[in-house]
């Protein structure tokens, strides 16, 4: 079973499922983790390719996610749960054991408290839905900064060391 997760940007535009499907067949992805698809409500849909389980904001066309699954897959389904318009759950029969996969998309740095704070208890709110014995899986946007931001000094800075140092490798 090949996973994936994919940030759509918007799936509430004309053919974009489609777009998205095809991409997944592409690249061979069983089961594939979407933020932001931007649709409302929750629900499950079928295509001719793909059974589609998504949970979005009840009346905005904001935030949203979902999971694509492989028609091959939908018999595996055990369980899906729409926690919110960031986190939802599927819960899926493998050979040796049920996989409970959380598709989350995280708050940025910049939101406060408040914002931050309901994403994280739609987190442990969806942990608290997954049997004990299920191997847990967290994938998703989960809008991580890492390191210091560069500047474009700071970046030619880098190059620059770089390529003296690649140099110095190469005469030495």
């Amino acid at each position: 079973m090949i996973l994936g997760t994919w940030n759509t940007r918007s799936l509430y535009r004309t053919g974009a499922l489609e777009a998205l499907c095809q991409e997944t067949m592409r690249y061979r992805i069983d089961v594939l983790a979407v933020q932001e698809t931007r649709w409302t409500g929750e629900g499950v849909y079928d295509t001719r390719t793909h059974t589609i389980l998504h949970s979005g904001n009840k009346d905005r066309h904001e935030h949203g996610v979902a999971f694509l699954v492989d028609r091959r897959f939908k018999d595996r389904i055990l369980n899906f749960t729409a926690i919110n318009e960031r986190v939802c759950v599927i819960r899926l029969k493998t050979k040796f054991f049920n996989l409970s996969i959380i598709n989350a998309h995280a708050e940025t740095e910049e939101k406060d408290e408040v914002t931050k704070d309901n994403f994280y208890s739609g987190l442990e709110q969806a942990f608290d839905t997954i049997p004990s014995n299920d191997i847990k899986m967290v994938i998703g946007d989960l809008n991580a900064k890492i390191g210091k931001e560069l500047t474009i000094e700071t970046s030619w800075d880098c190059i620059a060391c770089m390529r003296n140092q690649t140099t110095m490798a190469y005469a030495s």
